[in-house]
């Protein structure tokens, strides 16, 4: 019998362009604040290159590896802005495929909250995507108050997805590496470590697929200070998953379990 394999490259490429900016103002005494503070209607346009690795076991059977390369471009509007957070249009594209929309939503510090269908793409879409899993390299953002080079934060958030059942939590920790001007533009360099639990279950007509592990996010990403607005961004998430898969409703079958270990590298630059 024929059992789903897991396809992870796009859950990872979406999950990699759902990084918002952060904005950031000067607060005195050699400090920045590099909060989210967007004007509505703002708009930023990404190209986001991104390679990914798998290697699943299912049962006693031998590995199977794969590579995919994908090219994305990412368009974020920015909605809504008050005391409480920023809510984001998410427009992602390949150059010659289907494009997908959803609506993202950030609290003042950068940390997602949610992720919404909206125009019409019904939450098993969002499923499909992998997003309920995928999300941290959106995370891992600063606090709401001043920093200086060198100065780091702890994180830990609770985010509700519309794909999964209850809210995951979000650990990790992040640093203010340095100040810099790149051209015109006056930036800043943060770089994050998060750790995200995962459990989550989803349908098909061939079964149904439980995950349950771990993935682990590296991020570096540089910010324009004007507005900040993400210009640059590289992270490396390793996402190693127990597997399950059930056989379809209404048939007769043992489920049949393994593993799944994924690695995903990501390149984001600002093309306007």
């Amino acid at each position: 019998r024929r059992y789903p394999r897991p396809d992870m490259r796009r859950a990872f490429a979406i999950a990699t362009v759902g990084l918002i900016a952060l904005g950031s103002t000067g607060c005195g005494n050699g400090t920045v604040r590099v909060d989210f503070r967007p004007e509505e209607g703002a708009t930023y346009r990404y190209e986001v290159r991104i390679r990914s690795e798998s290697e699943t076991v299912l049962a006693s059977g031998a590995p199977q590896l794969r590579t995919d390369d994908v090219l994305l471009l990412a368009e974020h509007t920015v909605l809504e802005t008050d005391g409480d957070g920023v809510r984001v249009r998410v427009v992602l594209a390949e150059p010659a495929g289907d494009q997908r929309t959803f609506e993202v939503v950030f609290d003042r510090a950068a940390q997602l909250q949610a992720i919404e269908s909206i125009e019409g793409v019904p939450s098993e879409v969002l499923d499909e995507l992998g997003l309920a899993e995928l999300f941290p390299a959106a995370a891992g953002g600063p606090p709401d108050r001043g920093l200086a080079p060198g100065d780091s934060w702890e994180v830990d958030a609770q985010v509700a997805l519309a794909a999964t059942p209850s809210p995951s939590r979000l650990t990790g920790s992040g640093r203010l590496v340095q100040l810099d001007v790149e051209g015109d533009h006056d930036v800043a360099l943060l770089r994050s470590e998060t750790e995200l639990p995962v459990l989550t279950t989803r349908s098909s007509p061939e079964g149904e697929l439980r995950l349950d592990g771990v993935q682990r996010t590296e991020q570096d990403a540089t910010r324009d200070l004007a507005d900040g607005s993400i210009r640059a961004a590289s992270s490396r998430t390793v996402g190693r998953y127990d597997l399950t898969v059930a056989p379809p409703i209404g048939t007769t079958g043992s489920p049949v379990t393994g593993t799944l270990i994924v690695t995903v590298t990501s390149e984001t630059r600002r093309i306007r």
